[in-house]
């Protein structure tokens, strides 16, 4: 399973909400993201979840789930170079 190092990840409400608020919403097929582009000093930000309920009629693997985070940061990434 793939994690963030402790450095790295988004914690706190302030910081989640601010997130939540500002940023940019997304889906997929099976997840909801949410990502807000920083100053070159601050790392970008991304949050992604899985709905509780979802319009697909099978569960997805670890590993459908991790290919759609990385098709996610891939079309992001994508879009910042326009």
């Amino acid at each position: 399973m793939f994690t963030l190092p402790k450095s790295e990840r988004l914690k706190g409400k302030a910081a989640i909400s601010a997130l939540m608020t500002k940023g940019r919403w997304g889906r997929t097929a099976a997840l909801k993201y949410c990502c807000m582009q920083k100053e070159e000093s601050e790392p970008n930000k991304i949050m992604v979840s899985v709905p509780f309920l979802y319009n697909i009629n099978e569960i997805l693997s670890q590993e459908e789930l991790g290919k759609q985070v990385e098709d996610i940061l891939h079309g992001l990434e994508t879009e910042d170079k326009r």
